[in-house]
């Protein structure tokens, strides 16, 4: 457990969390939740902190990944919920923090052995079309169903098998004019995520990927869009 000022400042700490980071509690409290965050989690973090005490919600959950003091990367799942005075007024925040590293680890040593099962099994482009490439794609998804990141790189090299990316304005698809960002945003569209989850998945805030969604609205026009949706939806990416 971890209680944080509204500036992101460690107040207090228990010895499960300093374990868990490598740091002692003195070095904890003279630290910044921005100095063991991410820097690729930083954004959705601070998003979350700045929706908590603007009221917008009451707790947020995510996963993220902070830096251990010999390096490494430990990934987490959070909770964090505010914490008020007599007078209602928000003093800090107070986290429940878990180390999901080995979860993570395993989550993605999976997903990895399954992806390259189907797309090394000489079934070419069209592994996914079959039965068992349908259950196989129902099974990783399982897998990563807590698992924001992992979804998106599972859906980023199905998305590219399954569908067709057609011409946009009667260009091909280098030069439809789409940034490497939109075409990453428009691929988890397709999966059927909404933007916070695509906002999680890619590391920045839900504004932004609504800023994304107008400009691949105004690039592609609504006619490519739509099509796009109907073959996300025939090939079972999107449930009608």
């Amino acid at each position: 457990m971890a209680m944080v000022s509204r500036a992101g400042d460690f107040v207090r700490v228990n010895r499960s969390f300093c374990e868990m980071t490598g740091y002692s509690e003195s070095e904890l409290c003279q630290l910044n939740m921005r100095d063991l965050t991410h820097p690729a989690d930083l954004e959705s973090s601070f998003d979350h902190v700045h929706r908590l005490y603007q009221g917008e919600t009451s707790n947020y959950q995510m996963e993220k990944r902070y830096l251990h003091k010999n390096g490494s990367v430990v990934w987490v799942a959070i909770s964090v919920s505010l914490v008020r005075d007599g007078s209602g007024e928000p003093v800090c925040m107070a986290g429940q923090l878990q180390d999901v590293t080995a979860l993570r680890e395993e989550q993605e040593r999976l997903t990895t052995e399954l992806v390259q099962a189907a797309f090394h099994s000489g079934s070419g482009n069209d592994v996914f079309q079959s039965e068992a490439g349908t259950h196989l794609l129902k099974t990783v998804r399982a897998i990563c169903q807590e698992s924001s990141l992992l979804k998106s790189k599972l859906s980023e090299i199905a998305m590219s098998r399954k569908i067709d990316w057609p011409e946009a304005n009667g260009l091909p698809p280098d030069e439809s004019g789409l940034t490497k960002r939109e075409e990453e945003v428009f691929k988890l569209l397709l999966t059927g995520q909404h933007n916070k989850q695509i906002a999680a998945a890619l590391g920045i805030s839900a504004r932004t990927v609504e800023v994304h969604r107008g400009s691949i609205m105004h690039k592609l026009g609504k006619q490519t869009v739509a099509e796009l949706v109907r073959q996300a939806i025939r090939t079972g990416v999107i449930k009608p």
